[in-house]
């Protein structure tokens, strides 16, 4: 195995467990207000989202297709969301909320060569191994 790849799981696993660190500090955080309490559910689910991407090392054919990951994603948008409403409603200032737009985009119908050809392009010589739960070099 190359040092690069041995570099990119050591780093994901390391990530895993500093965010697991972060994630156990901001949960013994007292709410002790409603913008403590939002801001908190920001954090999170922003180590949500670390977490999950950090457990599959940034496997795109596993995070693509995890609800949990869409979830957290929605609901850090709604922790934004409950920040600047909030603030409007303390500074009586206008503020910039997001909207999420959720479609189904269809690649269906990609020829299977195209698709080896995006497979290299995307993934170079590195496939993850799930049993191994790391990244392998393929040759």
């Amino acid at each position: 195995m190359s040092d690069r790849i041995k570099e990119v799981n050591s780093k994901f696993d390391k990530l895993d467990s500093l965010t697991k660190e972060q994630d156990e500090l901001q949960l013994s955080i007292p709410a002790i207000n409603e913008s403590i309490a939002v801001s908190l559910g920001a954090v999170n689910n922003a180590n949500a989202i670390i977490l999950e991407i950090s457990r599959w090392k940034g496997d795109i054919m596993h995070l693509a297709k995890s609800k949990y990951l869409r979830d957290r994603i929605k609901w850090i948008v709604g922790n934004y969301n409950g920040i600047v409403h909030d603030y409007g409603l303390i500074s009586g200032d206008k503020v910039m909320k997001f909207k999420i737009n959720e479609f189904i985009e269809d690649y269906s119908d990609i020829p299977e060569n195209e698709r080896k050809i995006n497979i290299e392009a995307i993934l170079r010589k590195y496939r993850y191994d799930i049993h191994a739960e790391k990244w392998k070099e393929v040759f």
